[in-house]
């Protein structure tokens, strides 16, 4: 943090800060609201902070908010290898599943879900992988889908879903549009719920609150932080292009200073 504002206090200039600027975050330096800062604990590098923060927090929020978590459920985590999928499998783990499964399109991405804590893989890419996720769970389907992909990949995995499952769509990284029809969703009391962080970052304590948690786990050894692809903010439009071509893995982070 650089500089303060008139009337700013309970900040420092030069304490180590996330914020989440909207629109406008391509830059050097940017000016946001003093209630969106959220200070960071010394230890953490600004490359994990960005990937701890951002993901970290959607993942929260996506498993114990949003799919509403219990000890004991099997979660499918596509994008099992990115970002979020990175601390979604951990955290699945750490709140009590009894199985995650982690959707990704490569070897390389799979058996990074698996080094992370997946106690299964499957390629979402191929023909019916709903099917190979039935199998992994006995027949029964996931209770929770983090949704990630879009298109056909979110017909599919409706389908590999338990009765009473929940999917959390929080993205279609793929592109492509996705319509469902509803009466499917009857039979097997299925709900699909969205997700976006910006109005849980505007409550009250809510951001401390979930940091200090995953600080804690960091502290403890239980979460890993999974950094990809840093780049210099010249190269914003090749991170782009990489995210695009799903050729990441981890958080890809722009380093407005290199």
């Amino acid at each position: 943090m650089a500089e303060l504002g008139e009337g700013v206090t309970g900040l420092e200039v030069g304490t180590p800060v996330f914020a989440t600027p909207g629109d406008g975050g391509y830059a050097q330096y940017i000016c946001v609201p003093a209630e969106t800062v959220i200070p960071l604990p010394p230890g953490l590098s600004p490359e994990e902070a960005a990937a701890l923060v951002a993901h970290g927090l959607s993942a929260v929020i996506a498993l114990k908010k949003s799919a509403r978590i219990q000890p004991g459920d099997t979660v499918l985590v596509e994008g099992a290898a990115g970002g979020l999928g990175s601390f979604s499998i951990q955290l699945a783990k750490i709140y009590g599943a009894a199985k995650v499964i982690g959707a990704a399109s490569t070897t390389e991405k799979r058996e990074i879900a698996e080094r992370l804590g997946a106690d299964a893989t499957v390629n979402y890419t191929d023909a019916n992988w709903a099917e190979h996720v039935k199998e992994l769970t006995g027949g029964k389907g996931v209770d929770i889908v983090l949704e990630t992909a879009g298109g056909e990949i979110t017909k599919e995995a409706l389908t590999a879903m338990a009765d009473f499952g929940r999917m959390v769509f929080i993205g279609q990284s793929s592109g492509d549009h996705t319509e469902i029809d509803l009466w499917k969703l009857t039979e097997p009391n299925h709900t699909i719920t969205g997700l976006y962080i910006m109005p849980y970052l505007a409550t009250p304590g809510f951001a401390t609150e979930s940091l200090t948690e995953l600080f804690g786990y960091l502290g403890s050894g239980k979460l890993s932080i999974n950094v990809g692809k840093v780049l210099p903010l010249s190269q914003a439009a090749e991170a782009h292009r990489l995210l695009e071509n799903r050729q990441t893995t981890g958080k890809v982070i722009l380093q407005p200073w290199a």
